[in-house]
């Protein structure tokens, strides 16, 4: 861990003089606040990471602050630890504070700086807003993550019909939960099941490294292809393959080794 310095840690010890208030900078990765006496001098500035475990050690040796922020990814959980240290959170509506919004020299030093000066001034200069309970975050996330499965799934099947239809096939039936078996009516025996050719792919028994790869025009049987790909494995490999496992699929296989069904 990094040595503070003696000028930081002079700074450090001015933090009990007198009310502060706090500007902080919220970034992805790492944040930057600004700590204002009551004359709004600035006593203190730093730059540190964007995590809980961070933010509690940085803010729970100051004395009880006025602490401002904007909205963003971070802000909810931010506010909140911020709280329950006691300090008072003002969490600022990023797009109303124009001094910070539209100002061409953007920089997390100054924008600290400017939340850290409308937070001494008057708290209703940041358009302050109250983010969700912990509990209505977490149900409107389920709701979110939802939404976001089901234009998945939308995506996906629309992605099927329309490969389908090129090739001369069409997939019956709009509700989703039966996409399966009327994709299996669409694609019914005596037609090939996959599109273009074939392809077999052979992996170690342990620790599942790849040891090769083969394309198969035609649409052969699974069996049919056990022989060519394992000649490709040991040359690939330069040794003999002892075991091979494959599924039910290869009964009826073309290859003289010791294969083990599963």
């Amino acid at each position: 861990m990094k040595k503070p310095s003696t000028k930081t840690v002079r700074q450090r010890g001015k933090l009990h003089d007198g009310q502060l208030t706090i500007g902080l900078d919220l970034g992805d990765r790492s944040s930057f606040y600004c700590v204002l006496n009551e004359s709004g001098e600035v006593i203190l500035e730093e730059r540190f990471a964007t995590n809980p475990e961070v933010m509690k050690k940085t803010f729970s040796t100051m004395p009880r602050s006025r602490i401002a922020l904007e909205t963003g990814t971070h802000s909810p959980w931010v506010s909140r630890v911020l709280s329950e240290l006691g300090h008072e959170t003002i969490v600022a509506h990023a797009r109303n504070v124009r001094l910070i919004g539209e100002s061409r020299r953007k920089d997390d030093r100054l924008d600290a700086q400017a939340l850290a000066r409308l937070a001494r001034i008057d708290p209703k200069l940041l358009s302050p807003i109250q983010h969700r309970s912990v509990q209505a975050q977490a149900d409107l996330s389920v709701i979110r993550a939802r939404y976001a499965l089901v234009r998945t799934r939308t995506a996906l099947v629309c992605a099927a019909r329309g490969l389908t239809k090129s090739f001369g096939e069409r997939i019956r039936g709009r509700n989703p939960k039966g996409f399966g078996s009327a994709t299996a009516e669409a694609l019914k025996a005596g037609k090939q099941y996959e599109f273009g050719n074939k392809v077999s792919v052979a992996v170690s028994s342990r620790g599942g490294w790849f040891v090769g790869a083969k394309s198969f025009t035609g649409n052969p049987y699974d069996g049919h292809t056990l022989a060519a790909q394992m000649k490709q494995v040991e040359s690939l490999i330069a040794n003999q393959v002892s075991e091979v496992y494959v599924d039910m699929g290869y009964r009826g296989h073309d290859y003289h080794g010791p294969v083990i069904l599963k």
